[in-house]
């Protein structure tokens, strides 16, 4: 029976790497610019995103954001979504994550990730992401920072304002520590959306628990005279 068992979980787990994986939904985290395929955001209006070359008026001047966001539970990141446009300059940037340090960003948490094909500034409501993030894990309650730095030296981007005030300063810095930059309206933050991770993972290991069970219970039966 033992054998027999064995041989049962070892097929099921063969035919579910083999069977097409079911496509799971990420969850919502975080966003402050409503939900996924209905972004919006101020497109004419934003943070400063810049390279120490981008001709921003009147000098030219290195700059990058941060805008924290509460994690609603336990979930590793998966994707993160930004209103972020180019204004001038090569059009990319740098997206990090970071832990909360009271107030400012403190350690970064994972990988930096690039982001390109950013729309032109104006124009609402595309969004640039990062997909298949790995390494960032979230402990629900705690706050974070997502960052976002030029990509070029010449970069000049914006990072567009959420339509919804959260109570909250975006974090900005030129080279220096980190201070609390009041945009317009007050107190709203850059536009991004934070989704975790799918875990398709889960349905094999249910399957193979509940073949497991059935073995057992079957290896407890009394046998028969």
């Amino acid at each position: 029976m033992k054998t027999k068992c064995i041989w049962t979980l070892g097929v099921v787990a063969a035919l579910m790497a083999l069977a097409p994986r079911p496509s799971v939904a990420s969850i919502l985290i975080y966003s402050d610019m409503g939900s996924p395929g209905n972004y919006s955001y101020q497109s004419s209006d934003g943070y400063l995103v810049s390279g120490p070359t981008a001709s921003v008026p009147p000098s030219p001047i290195a700059v990058s954001d941060a805008s924290p966001f509460t994690a609603s539970g336990n979930f590793s990141v998966g994707e993160i979504d930004v209103g972020l446009s180019n204004v001038a300059g090569t059009e990319t940037a740098d997206l990090s994550v970071w832990t909360d340090a009271g107030g400012t960003p403190g350690t970064q948490i994972g990988s930096t990730y690039q982001l390109t094909g950013l729309p032109v500034n104006g124009s609402c409501c595309a969004v640039a992401s990062v997909t298949g993030i790995t390494g960032i894990n979230l402990i629900s309650g705690d706050t974070y920072f997502v960052v976002i730095t030029a990509g070029a030296s010449d970069t000049y981007d914006a990072w567009n304002f959420a339509n919804t005030a959260m109570g909250s300063f975006d974090q900005q810095t030129d080279n220096g520590p980190w201070y609390e930059d009041v945009g317009d309206p007050e107190n709203s933050l850059g536009a991004f959306a934070v989704l975790s991770a799918p875990e398709p993972g889960t349905l094999i290991l249910l399957l193979m628990g509940l073949v497991g069970l059935a073995c057992l219970t079957r290896r407890r039966l009394p046998l028969r005279t």
